[in-house]
């Protein structure tokens, strides 16, 4: 299995656990969810720079982009929004190296309330981070 998937398993595995979510937590959903399967997470993970300069030595650094989306099914309220976006940054701070998937801690690029998704607004709160890791060279 893939490095990459082993971070979407850790990933789904953690947010899940988190109670607000009552274990509801998607990759890649192609539609927004419905009120019945709100509260919810969606996770997406986008776009993988890679260092191929130590491709000669057999390694690869990956930079893996990630977005995390809460949806509250609800005209999300301030409060509620940050509750939510606290509980995902707490999730992640119990250990920002994913038992060892990273060779980095988390990086936190940004975060924010009131998301578009599909051309509507739906979300509560969207985080965005960043983790590194190597693999050997040519490998995900």
């Amino acid at each position: 299995m893939s490095r990459r998937q082993q971070l979407i398993d850790a990933m789904v595995t953690r947010f899940a656990a988190i109670t607000l979510m009552q274990g509801r937590v998607q990759v890649w959903p192609q539609k927004l969810p419905t009120v019945a399967e709100c509260p919810c997470i969606r996770l997406w993970d986008t776009v993988a720079e890679c260092d191929t300069q130590d491709t000669e030595l057999g390694t690869q650094r990956h930079t893996l982009h990630f977005e995390a989306v809460v949806f509250l099914g609800t005209v999300a309220q301030g409060v509620a929004a940050r509750t939510a976006l606290d509980a995902l940054l707490t999730a992640i701070g119990q250990d920002p190296y994913w038992s060892g998937l990273t060779d980095l801690p988390t990086r936190l690029d940004s975060h924010e309330i009131a998301v578009e998704r599909f051309g509507q607004l739906a979300g509560a709160a969207k985080l965005a981070y960043t983790v590194e890791y190597v693999t050997a060279a040519w490998q995900n």
